[in-house]
């Protein structure tokens, strides 16, 4: 992942703007970190669809409606965005289940600082 958009991610959690949700992407009382992940790459537009290979239709992450995320449980990013943001699927899994343990983003910001950003340097 770049620094720059894993920088914009941290600010996000940090400024306060979005409250903290639970057990899926976006729910009516927050977002997970993945959520304001997706929200910063794509504002207020999660259903638009987005350009996918052929082949990646195949590989049961992306659902044949292209849309951004997976909608058959709405919890993870779908591989079309991770590939876009170079998150792997196991780094996303990590990061949902932080998130999910948690009472605020505050892991799930250490979590992306230690292990996106210091990759960085």
């Amino acid at each position: 992942m770049k620094a720059e958009l894993a920088n914009q991610w941290v600010e996000a959690m940090e400024s306060g703007k979005y409250k903290q949700g639970k057990d899926k992407l976006k729910t009516d009382n927050g977002m997970c970190c993945l959520g304001v992940l997706l929200d910063i790459l794509f504002p207020n537009d999660w259903e638009s669809p987005i350009e996918v290979a052929p082949e990646e239709t195949k590989r049961g992450y992306t659902n044949t409606k292209n849309r951004r995320y997976q909608l058959s449980d709405d919890l993870y990013l779908s591989d079309d965005v991770c590939l876009l943001v170079g998150l792997t699927q196991d780094q996303q899994r990590a990061l949902s289940s932080i998130n999910d343990r948690s009472d605020d983003y505050m892991r799930s910001i250490e979590w992306i600082k230690e292990n996106l950003l210091e990759q960085q340097i």
